[in-house]
């Protein structure tokens, strides 16, 4: 009775925890990631992407994300792709405490860019920001800022004999406006793949390394897409799906987290040694980066999955994206919040890349002074412009018409004036 009562103790402080979301940076930039995780042990209702919402002032607002769930916890990320105050938001959650409760997590982060002492950037972008795979993976690394990213990356442990961040690659550079991919074969079940830089990014690693016998190896070609496209354009890409495994391909779902992508297919099977193919459209609405995957789920013996990273860049109708230069390439740089440009263009990593000069915004009281000194110029003219005619049109006293005549009369009298 004691040990049945010791173990209650101890296991009744688990099972009561309050649920909550957990951030591994609850400030992010513009184009970055948030990762976030939800311990998930004592819920008795099972969670699903769609619902992860996020809002600003009230009101929804939609970012690509994704969730996923491994040993009594869900990972998620999202691409926050715009500056401002959001809150993450997850509804009517079912746990035991130790009875069933229900509660609405929230959780609030901000987006803000961070500019150095010389007022430039470093904005790494990453996607995914949580893998969940059986074989090796792309992840791929992009540079929004404009200045050069220094980056390392690595296995992160946390086994008490073995921990720590171990670089398995010497340290890389990637210039503003590109990319890097990186292939990543996991040996756990679980680890996180570090990436750090400016500062330091976990992203869960889910390996699913329980393989059957016969194993079917479903390719995509290509294995990772980046389209620019301006916005008021639209676009369509066909992608190869190749079955080069020993059994048959049934039950194939082909999804998209992107919400400008349509996906059109009609496969539900690919036969062993055959390929097929399925299209894909963009249409785009407004500029901005939209990053995620294409996800094909199917079934050969077992349940498999394949992710496809796909990044678009939407530029606005007046861009030759051909002849897009990153602002340093321009030779611009980023005004900070109180400055304002004095000629700027639109650059790979900005609709605003000023390459004219930053100069201090002045409020529009500074030059009341100016306008009205202005308006009592002209009103002293006009009042001057009127006295003058006044004075031509002025009637002659009777003084004056006296000396007029007398004038007159002198003249005709010396015989100067003549009568007609």
């Amino acid at each position: 009775m004691k040990k049945v009562l010791l173990l209650l103790i101890l296991i009744l402080p688990m099972v009561s925890a309050q649920p909550q979301i957990i951030l591994q940076h609850e400030e992010v930039q513009p184009q970055e990631i948030i990762l976030g995780e939800i311990p998930a042990s004592n819920f008795l209702t099972t969670l699903e992407s769609s619902d992860l919402k996020f809002y600003q002032d009230n009101k929804q607002v939609f970012f690509e994300h994704e969730l996923f769930f491994y040993n009594n916890t869900y990972y998620f990320y999202a691409l926050i792709n715009k500056a401002g105050n959001y809150t993450i938001k997850i509804s009517n959650i079912i746990y035991q405490d130790p009875s069933p409760k229900s509660i609405t997590l929230e959780k609030q982060f901000f987006s803000k860019e961070s500019r150095d002492e010389n007022n430039q950037t470093h904005i790494l972008s990453i996607n995914p920001g949580v893998i969940f795979t059986s074989k090796p993976a792309n992840i791929t690394l992009s540079n929004r800022g404009i200045l050069a990213l220094d980056v390392e990356y690595g296995w992160y442990t946390e086994d008490k004999e073995d921990s720590g961040f171990f670089p398995f690659f010497s340290p890389d550079t990637i210039s503003p406006g590109n990319f890097k991919r990186i292939l990543i074969t996991p040996e756990k079940s679980f680890e996180y793949f570090e990436i750090s830089s400016y500062k330091n990014f976990k992203i869960p690693v889910i390996y699913l390394s329980i393989f059957p016998l016969i194993q079917a190896d479903l390719r995509a070609q290509p294995d990772s897409i980046q389209i620019k496209i301006n916005e008021d354009n639209a676009t369509s890409q066909k992608i190869e799906l190749f079955n080069f495994g020993n059994s048959n391909i049934t039950s194939v779902a082909i999804s998209s987290n992107i919400s400008i992508m349509n996906i059109e297919s009609q496969i539900s099977a690919i036969p062993l040694k055959t390929k097929t193919n399925f299209t894909i459209f963009i249409i785009p609405e407004s500029p901005g980066v939209f990053a995620g995957n294409i996800t094909i789920n199917y079934t050969a013996s077992e349940k498999y999955s394949l992710k496809i990273p796909v990044e678009i860049f939407v530029f606005s109708k007046n861009v030759i994206i051909e002849k897009l230069k990153t602002c340093a390439e321009l030779g611009g740089v980023f005004c900070i919040q109180n400055q304002t440009c004095s000629e700027s263009v639109e650059s790979y990593d900005s609709p605003e890349c000023c390459i004219g000069k930053c100069e201090e915004k002045k409020s529009g009281t500074d030059y009341s002074w100016l306008t009205g000194l202005g308006l009592l110029i002209a009103v002293l003219l006009i009042l001057y412009l009127v006295y003058k005619k006044l004075k031509k049109t002025k009637p002659k006293s009777p003084e004056e018409k006296i000396q007029e005549r007398t004038k007159l009369y002198e003249q005709r009298v010396s015989g100067s004036l003549t009568k007609e």
